[in-house]
């Protein structure tokens, strides 16, 4: 992967964190370490919860299971899940 494809990936997740926390109206950090499944719903433009979870089976999106009923997401999995699936980026000037 090229520098600015990097580049272009690192300004996109920054600004859908930004958003999702101006959305959500915490009071988060801009970095976090982990992401709700509400918050990666939002990150990859899903509205139907049930179209989210079957793209997380069926697009192997990174996770852990804390418990019977919670699943948290990796920051960095998901970027790098994110980085993974990019095909040929076009730089916008």
């Amino acid at each position: 992967m090229d520098a600015a494809t990097k580049d272009y990936i690192d300004a996109k997740f920054a600004e859908l964190t930004g958003l999702i926390q101006s959305v959500a109206g915490n009071s988060r950090p801009a970095i976090q370490a982990t992401y709700t499944s509400t918050e990666v719903m939002t990150m990859l433009g899903y509205k139907c919860r049930t179209s989210f979870w079957i793209a997380v089976r069926t697009a192997r999106i990174p996770y852990t299971r804390v418990s019977s009923r919670r699943i948290i997401f990796n920051a960095d999995a998901v970027k790098a899940w994110m980085t993974s699936k990019t095909r040929n980026p076009v730089s916008i000037s």
